[in-house]
């Protein structure tokens, strides 16, 4: 071998084993945040690879030359055996504050607590008696008054009143329950919608509906 290509040889070694020792200085000195950065991926290791090279390439020394092929040993079993750990990849992406948690929103009151509220309001005509009858069909729809006790509707609602001072054709029994939904004024004739609730043999609703009297 002549002596230019055993020196080129020995600086390519140098350069190996040097620029890898950077690589894993670099690793474990620099943050996270600063490893990979401009000056450690592009000055540093670049920088000490090439003065290593320089050097290694003007050695004439054999001891030297040893010292540099066992260390190109070690640097290449360090990239067959360990090139995937923290000190070969780029750092992860910086975490981002995570916001404290925003307190949940308290659920919509039910569907049902309006027939409460105005059970109680007077009925002054036409437009306030179609209100009352819609504000009822939506508790009706939603579900809420289906295998309830008759305790449970009468704490949501207030109090009831029995099903049978409707028309015996309806076929309420003494069980089933009312509840008037609005008042009518003083003196006037006619009447308002009425929540009627059927109950099962286990004490629970089974079906509700609308009744409205004249």
């Amino acid at each position: 071998m002549t002596r230019t290509l055993l020196s080129l040889l020995t600086g390519l070694l140098a350069m190996f084993a040097l620029g890898t020792a950077a690589w894993i200085a670099c690793a474990i000195l620099l943050t996270g945040g600063d490893f990979m950065n401009f000056r450690a991926g592009f000055l540093v290791v670049p920088a000490i690879a090439l003065a290593a090279g320089f050097l290694g390439a003007r050695t004439r020394h054999a001891a030297w030359r040893g010292v540099i092929g066992v260390a190109s040993v070690g640097a290449a079993a360090f990239w067959i055996f360990m090139p995937d750990g923290w000190w070969a990849s780029p750092p992860p992406p910086p975490s981002i504050p995570v916001p404290a948690a925003v307190a949940p929103v308290a659920p919509a009151p039910p569907a049902c607590d309006a027939v409460k509220a105005w059970r109680s309001r007077v009925i002054q005509g036409n437009a306030d008696d179609a209100e009352a009858v819609q504000v009822l069909a939506r508790c009706l729809a939603s579900g809420e008054l289906v295998g309830r006790t008759r305790e449970d509707l009468e704490a949501a609602l207030g109090p009831s009143g029995p099903a049978t001072v409707f028309s015996s054709s309806f076929g309420y029994t003494a069980q089933d329950r009312t509840w008037p939904v609005g008042t009518l004024p003083e003196g006037w004739v006619g009447g308002v919608p009425n929540l009627v609730v059927t109950f099962g043999s286990d004490g629970r609703s089974e079906r509700a509906g609308m009744v409205h009297t004249q």
